[in-house]
């Protein structure tokens, strides 16, 4: 009991206030952006234009953080365009 007593006390600090996470498919990207504890989803392709369309979108909410998932490879080229 006192375990649990000592672990209802501690909170969690937020370390990242803005930080994104992805989801890479082979054919889209899911994204999740979370600012402030509110979250904005979208879809992005896996071409080129659509990775810049993902840069500016991050870029225009001064992301400076983000977490991707993957299989396979298809990170690579999220990973290679910046």
């Amino acid at each position: 009991m006192v375990m649990i007593d000592k672990l209802e006390k501690e909170a969690i600090s937020i370390v990242n206030p803005i930080c994104c996470g992805i989801d890479v498919h082979k054919e889209k990207l899911s994204v999740c952006l979370n600012i402030g504890g509110e979250d904005k989803i979208r879809e992005f392709g896996p071409f080129t234009p659509d990775l810049m369309d993902l840069r500016d979108w991050l870029i225009g909410y001064n992301c400076p953080i983000a977490a991707m998932e993957s299989t396979g490879i298809y990170w690579r080229p999220v990973h290679i365009y910046p």
